[in-house]
């Protein structure tokens, strides 16, 4: 019986984007996620960031700005190459199993508490 490991990292992108539903194609690699992005993602990628807690200021200042977003969603047109591009890059760093892991210090490591505890 095979061991399923996590899911790749470009899956769980994908889920911080909206899922296969609001990207409108399945994203099970690395290279799915940049046809994708070459694709140009749909104006929903924006609301299902903002729903997994990305701010509009962090919208503004790394993918869109609000006054390009708002003329997007007026014409129905699709997010730019470099635009789906930052939001991937957003949503990849939001990702859970993206962040490197913390380590202990080594005072925890050896069962000592700081001063503060």
């Amino acid at each position: 019986m095979a061991s399923t490991g996590p899911p790749p990292t470009a899956f769980l992108t994908a889920q911080q984007l909206g899922g296969s539903k609001t990207i409108g194609r399945q994203v099970r690699s690395d290279a799915d996620l940049a046809r994708a992005v070459e694709h140009g993602f749909p104006t929903a990628t924006i609301d299902a960031l903002r729903k997994r807690g990305v701010t509009d200021r962090d919208i503004a200042t790394v993918i869109i700005k609000p006054r390009t977003l708002s003329h997007r969603l007026a014409q129905h047109s699709r997010l730019t190459v470099e635009e789906s591009d930052r939001a991937a890059t957003l949503a990849r760093v939001r990702t859970p199993s993206a962040r490197p892991p913390t380590r202990p210090s080594r005072d925890a490591a050896n069962g000592r508490r700081g001063p503060d505890a």
